[in-house]
């Protein structure tokens, strides 16, 4: 009888979780039903581009959701049949992970991004990559150029107008990688291979976490590749594919604990702080830094690495623009002596004042859409596993709690910071701290791998959910870059040596602009202010509207590209 009341506990064992899981999923169909009724998803023209990223859910999760249940309700009934078919041979499974990582980046790259950075937060980074292939950290503007600099380029630069010179307005190390690398190719080339690092730094990690699972550096690194999330974002131009092989890495020498790794984890960090936003590392590392100075991690002294390197690399990277204007003029008077001077902070506080004060306003909606955003890019069995977790409660350890305490405290930071992620492959404030999820979900599968169920219906989901997904997810993904990057294509042809870009007609219409930083290339693009037009030469003129990219082929009256 005890037997009996044994194995059937240990076949129950997990239903709730499952339960929580598929439910979770299937939730997206009222979520998404609940905001076209409120109209904050819309495929009317009056709809504003604000509320892009509920469109996005609408068009390519509202569904996914009970899919991805579908996948897991298998994987817990027939996951054995697929799991009897895996060889987990480490030695040869985690260099073809890696392989697959670098190849399907750089595949996806060409055959769902089209080559193309959607938005002006992907083509930015390569705006600087040129000036640092120019041989300077800003470039110069002409006196013709800087009296239009804001219809050159609208949005996210930084302009000294003292010393006419522009940069883009992000931190710097993500541009300096893209710069090591052909123009064209060099999202596609950088990514790949920054996709390929963190597997290899999450499988370390595993190997370091969960010693006596022989299969856990294949899972880890499996379970980051399996997530749709990764691979898009990966051959996306968003900076959040070297924030997470930066953060992976770091945490992995941190882990290893030696001063040696520590002061390499520091130097990792200090770069980490300047890829793009100086707070999305410093986010990452809070609560790692809290328990080392905790005692948790031993000796307090060898947080003196990280002390040094944050000390030096936040107020660096905080002022980048002015430091770099510092140092390719000379001219000292360019950095700030006061706070508020600090182009930074200023920025922030003015995006606070404005689109700041719109996001607040429906910080509630874009919180939960970035949340089951986020789970339905990841692989299946990272749903399963964390609805696992949260359900039965196994003993995760102390890394993989700090580990969750540092995901939720990113949420709630992005939260605050910036609740409307826009354009996004799942949610890309969050991508940073992918590797922590996948920590949480290794405990939980360490701690309940002895339930038979438990293991091959992870297994399956991992397998049958990369199969299904990634091809769905990248199609989705063409659908909405696709025709986009044939505009852009059409604009390059049209023979026209200028072209104005009028903001109406189409969502995010000053993202066609896209001039070369040192103006050398034709043709040159202006937003249309309304102030009068003044072209850099005088060769033809040509106005864009976004009914003439309609006309052009444009999709429209969709959620992708709502009509007008």
């Amino acid at each position: 009888m005890i037997g009996s009341r044994a194995e059937l506990k240990a076949a129950n064992a997990g239903v709730s979780g499952l339960a929580f899981a598929l439910a979770f999923c299937v939730a997206a169909v009222p979520i998404g039903f609940w905001f076209i009724r409120a109209g904050g998803a819309s495929v009317a023209g009056d709809a504003s581009d604000y509320f892009v990223t509920l469109n996005l859910f609408v068009a390519q999760d509202m569904w996914a959701g009970p899919v991805v249940a579908a996948i897991l309700l298998y994987s817990w009934g027939w996951g054995e049949r697929v799991w009897s078919r895996v060889d987990l041979n480490a030695n040869v499974m985690l260099p073809a992970l890696v392989a697959v990582a670098i190849l399907g980046s750089v595949f996806l790259r060409f055959a769902a991004h089209h080559n193309y950075p959607l938005s002006l937060d992907e083509f930015m980074p390569t705006f600087q990559a040129a000036i640092f292939r120019g041989g300077n950290l800003m470039a110069p503007l002409s006196d013709e150029a800087f009296a239009i600099r804001d219809q050159l380029q609208p949005f996210f630069t930084y302009v000294d107008e003292e010393r006419q010179l522009w940069i883009a307005h992000y931190r710097p190390i993500h541009a300096a990688i893209l710069s090591l690398f052909p123009p064209l190719y060099a999202q596609a080339a950088a990514h790949a291979l920054l996709s390929g690092i963190t597997l290899i730094a999450m499988a370390d990690i595993a190997r370091r976490l969960f010693p006596d699972r022989a299969n856990a550096p294949v899972l880890a690194a499996a379970l980051v590749l399996g997530s749709p999330q990764v691979l898009l974002t990966s051959a996306s131009g968003f900076a959040f594919t070297t924030h997470l092989a930066f953060n992976t890495v770091w945490l992995a020498l941190f882990l290893r604990g030696s001063w040696t790794a520590h002061v390499m984890a520091a130097t990792v960090g200090f770069f980490a702080l300047g890829i793009h936003q100086v707070h999305v590392h410093a986010i990452y590392v809070f609560p790692f830094g809290i328990a080392m100075l905790l005692g948790y991690f031993g000796s307090r002294w060898k947080t003196l690495p990280y002390i040094v390197a944050y000390a030096v690399g936040v107020p660096l990277w905080i002022m980048w623009p002015e430091v770099a204007t510092w140092l390719q003029t000379g001219d000292a008077s360019a950095l700030p002596r006061a706070l508020l001077e600090v182009e930074y902070f200023a920025n922030y506080l003015d995006r606070s004042d404005t689109v700041g004060a719109a996001d607040r306003q429906f910080s509630g909606l874009f919180l939960v859409v970035n949340l089951w955003r986020f789970a339905l890019w990841m692989s299946p069995a990272i749903v399963l596993l964390l609805a696992l977790a949260l359900t039965l409660r196994p003993r995760l350890g102390m890394v993989p709690v700090i580990c969750l305490i540092g995901f939720i405290f990113t949420v709630v930071a992005s939260h605050v910071l910036l609740p409307n992620q826009m354009h996004t492959w799942g949610s890309r404030y969050y991508h940073p701290a992918i590797a922590n999820v996948v920590i949480v979900a290794m405990a939980a599968y360490c701690s309940l791998a002895d339930n038979a169920r438990v293991r091959t219906a992870t297994w399956a989901a991992l397998m049958i959910g990369a199969v299904i997904l990634i091809p769905w997810r990248a199609w989705q993904v063409h659908e909405k870059v696709g025709p986009r990057a044939a505009m852009q294509s059409e604009l390059e042809a049209s023979g026209a040596e200028n072209i104005i870009v009028t903001a109406t007609g189409a969502w995010f219409m000053p993202d066609f602009i896209r001039n070369d930083p040192y103006l050398r290339d034709e043709p040159f693009y202006y937003l249309n202010r309304d102030t009068g037009f003044e072209a850099l030469n005088d060769g033809s003129v040509k106005s864009i509207t976004g009914a003439d990219l309609v006309e052009l082929g444009l999709p429209h009256g969709t959620y992708l590209e709502p009509g007008f």
